[in-house]
C-alpha cells in the first residue's frame, strides 16, 4: 500500500439519461484502512521561532529547515521598518536591528515558500 502515498485518484461517475423514469443509484461505497482523504497538517508557527524576547535589538529567527525569504518588521501602528531579503535561506538567521527599533512593541512577518507566520517581539 506504501507504493500509492502521494499519488492523486480521482474519482469520476458520470449518468446521462434521455428519460424521466431512468434511475442511477450508488450504494455500499467504502475506503480500505489507511487511506484517508485529508491533508498532513503543516503549522509554520511550530518551525519558526524568535529569540530573545524582550530583545535589545538583535533577533535570532530560529528556522527548521524551511525556505525563508524574507522578513518585514512593522511597528504597532502598522508602519514598515524594515524588510529584510533572506532569498531562501534554510539556516538558523540573526538580525541586528538595535540601530532601527526603539522600545517597545513591534511585529515581525517572516515570509517562506509555505506561507507566512508573524510574531511579537519588544524591544526594550
Amino acid at each position: 500500500m506504501t507504493a500509492y502515498i502521494g499519488c492523486n485518484v480521482e474519482l469520476v461517475i458520470e449518468f446521462s439519461s434521455n428519460a424521466a423514469t431512468e434511475e442511477f443509484a450508488i450504494d455500499d461505497v467504502s475506503f480500505s484502512t489507511g487511506m484517508t482523504l485529508s491533508t498532513e497538517q503543516f503549522n509554520l508557527d511550530h518551525e519558526l521561532s524568535l529569540y530573545p524576547n524582550p530583545s535589545k535589538g538583535v533577533i535570532n529567527i530560529k528556522n527548521n529547515r524551511i525556505a525563508l525569504e524574507s522578513v518585514s518588521i512593522t511597528d504597532i501602528n502598522g508602519r514598515t521598518i524594515e524588510t529584510i531579503n533572506l532569498n531562501g535561506t534554510t539556516s538558523n538567521t540573526t538580525l541586528d536591528m538595535s540601530s532601527e527599533l526603539s522600545s517597545g512593541l513591534y511585529f515581525v512577518s517572516i515570509i517562506s515558500d509555505k506561507g507566512s507566520v508573524t510574531k511579537k517581539l519588544i524591544i526594550e
